[in-house]
């Protein structure tokens, strides 16, 4: 049986994000379609407005109850589906509450009005001023103290008056006569001369007037907001998640954050805007600050000569920007950052949190039979279920491999190279990783009919910032500004991440490979050389046990900015993900959660897991973990007896000194996941949720001790 057709207003359908909602919707494939689409605006519609984009065009003031009505009332009964992007903006918050709040109002009363209204579903269009408070408020914004980044869904309401917060409130009020979402967008970019907050276009006019004149293209923001991170939305992403959310069930009175699911430095947008523009640039200078409102201000006659000289649209300067917004954006004092968690935990993007992955029922490519392999003989809380076979060989010795995977080389269609050795030279490193990759390699291509088709290699971020662990290289390496993306040179100094990836390479084209490029792992294991989660639970229990303060052993800037982790499971089903999809063959992906954290709050969650009192950072008391803990192997043994837990030495479960290292960086350590969503692979999970996950996993598995009582 076929649904009831679907009838779409979208009200501001002439801005950015109304724009490509209407086209969204009338796109052949779109969930829920095929759609009919009213497009709404005050004004009609400007010369560039595609008219195939809606079917028809409304015009009307929303502020105007009685034209509101005069206009929607023809229509009425057929909406199902009400769009909301219109907004208005004026200097004063209270003001805008009650317009914005008036606008909503006199639609929702004109649909609502006829005697068999359809209307099942409403999506209002909001930002993350829902967590940073009324931020142009000449007055309130003085004032405001807003949330900690990255933004999440459930943070409550800050106590100052706010429009988004009138609009949830009022679809709120219409339950259960409809459905409702909310959609919190960052800065949003898109293709529009009609948006009150359009940055790029704004930017993009900066950056024309300055080439048109011989200015300078200057940055006018801060050297904070210069080398920290924000985010956008854009306007084709929102869309989608506008329809996603119009369309699904479980969205029904839920609100949601939509940004592109990754991060930038205003550095980096800044330089792929002289490339774009074909301005010089022009690095950011801290003593050379100025007011781009002002030197703007006079700017209008110098776009018009623009506008006549390339024949464009006919626009006016003051009407297509924002100068206030961005300026104000450009000098905030935090890291402009949404989480996208809950909207992948609903649906968008999609999201399998799977653990255990190559032995589930319905892993991609299975039925797998698998071999697992070890230095060492599996320990006492491994699950014998995880593996069809355990092999025990050093691939490090050649003839003990050969010997020991022989009888199966004939079978291994796939390998997963997960193993590493490491040492304090990284020359070490090199010879001693590739030796046993080699070795492997050599016993599993040796039989007379080798079946191996695909290798993947589990590495890294010292991909991009090289032998960080080595302690004469360290001193001097270079490395990369993050977030790290895929595309990026190697470093000039031996890695043993280059040599796995030379080495499976040179097999070309007798099988092909893939390459992991993880963050902090997190897991759960007592064999894993960098287990950040295990060494961080051992100094919380030690730390209970004996009644040390369980303080911050990094510095401030960790403390305060963003990191990222690589939830073991995620990575699991990247490995996977790429051994069967051909278009992977050959390629190197970043692999972490999807979003990011800082320190302080990733303590807070510890001190709660494990029962300890949270002490706030204080940079006055630094102090070396390395050598505080490394005398309490003897209190983790008590601690073992005391707890019956698997027998395990401290000195062989922690990386303190790799701790250490991570949580005393000079950067943000943040890698971008935009190839992998690119490329198909849409796997994620909250990294307050993996943490919480794997220390209850390490619970269970008696490797730390539960305080349950």
């Amino acid at each position: 049986m076929e649904h009831q057709a679907f009838v779409a207003l979208v009200a501001g359908v002439t801005g950015m994000a109304g724009l490509s909602l209407a086209q969204a919707l009338k796109e052949p494939n779109c969930p829920g379609g095929p759609w009919k689409v009213y497009g709404a605006a005050r004004r009609p519609p400007p010369s560039w407005f595609p008219p195939s984009t809606v079917d028809h065009f409304i015009t009307f003031d929303a502020v105007d109850s009685s034209d509101t009505h005069a206009k929607l009332s023809p229509f009425a009964s057929e909406v199902t589906h009400l769009f909301w992007i219109s907004l208005q903006v004026r200097a004063d918050e209270e003001d805008n509450v009650r317009i914005n709040k008036t606008m909503l109002l006199n639609v929702l009363t004109a649909l609502k009005s006829c005697t068999h209204s359809k209307l099942a579903h409403v999506t209002v269009q909001t930002g993350t001023q829902h967590y940073m408070g009324p931020i142009h408020d000449p007055v309130l914004s003085t004032k405001l103290i807003s949330h900690d980044p990255p933004f999440h869904e459930s943070m409550a309401r800050l106590p100052y008056p706010n429009f988004y917060y009138a609009l949830e409130d009022l679809v709120e009020s219409y339950a259960p006569s409809f459905t409702y979402s909310v959609h919190r967008s960052s800065i949003i970019v898109g293709a529009s001369s009609r948006s009150i907050y359009n940055s790029l276009l704004t930017l993009a006019t900066y950056a024309v007037i300055c080439r048109h004149v011989g200015l300078a293209f200057r940055y006018p923001g801060t050297k904070y907001t210069w080398e920290h991170f924000c985010d956008m939305t854009d306007a084709g992403v929102l869309a989608q998640q506008h329809v996603w959310a119009a369309v699904t069930p479980e969205t029904r009175n839920e609100a949601f954050n939509c940004t592109n699911g990754d991060v930038f430095t205003w550095k980096s947008i800044w330089k792929l805007l002289c490339e774009l523009f074909d301005v010089e640039f022009v690095p950011f200078d801290e003593t050379q600050t100025f007011d781009v409102v002002e030197l703007m201000r006079d700017k209008g006659s110098i776009w018009k000569e623009i506008v006549e000289k390339y024949e464009l649209h006919n626009t006016i300067l003051e009407e297509i920007t924002c100068y206030d917004a961005l300026q104000a954006v450009l000098r905030f004092k935090f890291q402009h950052v949404s989480s996208m968690n809950k909207s992948r935990e609903y649906g968008f993007f999609g999201h399998v949190d799977t653990f255990k992955t190559l032995k589930e029922p319905n892993c991609p490519g299975g039925p797998w039979k698998v071999y697992g392999a070890a230095r060492r003989p599996p320990p006492s809380w491994f699950p014998p279920s995880t593996v069809d076979h355990f092999i025990t060989f050093d691939a490090v010795d050649s003839s003990d491999t050969h010997a020991k995977l022989s009888p199966f080389a004939s079978e291994v269609t796939h390998l997963f190279w997960i193993s590493l050795q490491v040492r304090a030279d990284e020359e070490d490193n090199v010879r001693i990783n590739k030796t046993m990759l080699l070795n492997v390699l050599t016993a599993l291509k040796s039989c007379t009919h080798s079946k191996l088709a695909h290798v993947t290699v589990q590495t890294g971020t010292q991909h991009y910032m090289g032998p960080i662990h080595d302690p004469v290289l360290s001193t001097k390496l270079i490395s990369h500004d993050p977030p790290f993306h895929e595309s990026m040179a190697r470093l000039p100094y031996p890695n043993f991440y280059y040599a796995l990836e030379d080495l499976v390479e040179s097999y070309a084209p007798s099988f092909t490979y893939s390459v992991h490029r993880s963050s902090i792992i997190v897991g759960a294991s007592s064999r894993s050389i960098y287990n950040s989660l295990l060494t961080l639970a051992t100094y919380a229990v030690i730390c209970r046990h004996v009644g040390l303060a369980f303080r911050y052993p990094g510095t401030k800037y960790t403390w305060e900015h963003f990191c990222d982790m690589t939830d073991a499971g995620v990575l699991a089903q990247q490995h996977v993900w790429a051994a069967v999809t051909p278009e992977t063959r050959n390629e190197a992906f970043n692999c972490t959660n999807g979003d990011v954290f800082t320190w302080k709050s990733i303590w807070k969650l510890l001190c709660e897991l494990f029962d300890v009192e949270f002490v706030p950072f204080d940079e006055t008391q630094t102090f070396d973990v390395v050598e505080l803990m490394r005398d309490k192997g003897s209190i983790w043994k008590e601690i073992v007896e005391k707890y019956e837990l698997h027998n395990t030495i401290l000195e062989e479960i922690t990386c303190y000194d790799a701790l250490q290292a991570v949580l005393r960086f000079k950067f943000q350590h943040v890698s971008s996941m935009n190839k992998s969503r690119e490329y198909g692979f849409f796997g994620h999970v909250d990294t307050f949720k993996s943490i919480r996950f794997w220390v209850e996993k390490l619970r269970e598995m008696k490797i730390i001790p539960s305080y349950q009582h």
